[in-house]
């Protein structure tokens, strides 16, 4: 066990059946514990993959990016090799609100344990939000190093 003072945080390490290192926010305030794992990394464009680690302190990452109303996006977030990471990946509106999630892709080339939003058609032009993630967030344990992609089917 650790106190965080600047952020008012508590890491309690359960070594218990499921190991896990999980923070607790001393405030009363539970939505803390995510925001204290969560890092903003940037903008993703489309036709473009990003690499990231999930771990321990930092265990939900964020990027943006732009898109247009009718516009069908693929979102892949896959472990990489040798990595015990549980993938999880969440689209976020303009607004904020979740338009889609994925723990557990179901296609052929991806792992079990990599994550896919595939072709979903963007309902607005706005701001649109990735979650990345372990299945889990703050409550799991585990991690790794990932890659995440934006891909855009074609109009036609």
């Amino acid at each position: 066990m650790t106190i965080e003072s600047e952020n008012n945080l508590m890491y309690v390490a359960d070594s218990g059946r499921y190991p896990q290192v999980v923070a607790f926010a001393l405030s009363g305030n539970t939505m803390v514990n995510r925001a204290a794992g969560t890092k903003s990394v940037g903008s993703i464009g489309y036709g473009s993959s990003v690499n990231g680690i999930i771990d321990a302190r930092t265990f939900v990452y964020t990027y943006t990016f732009d898109g247009k109303a009718g516009d069908v996006v693929t979102i892949t977030m896959k472990a990489d090799d040798n990595s015990p990471l549980d993938s999880y990946v969440e689209l976020l509106g303009p607004q904020g609100t979740k338009l889609a999630a994925n723990d557990d892709a179901k296609s052929g080339d991806l792992g079990k344990l990599d994550a896919q939003i595939v072709d979903y058609r963007l309902p607005v032009t706005g701001t649109y939000t990735i979650i990345t993630s372990r299945f889990g967030a703050e409550t799991a344990s585990g991690g790794g190093a990932y890659s995440l992609s934006l891909d855009r089917k074609d109009s036609k």
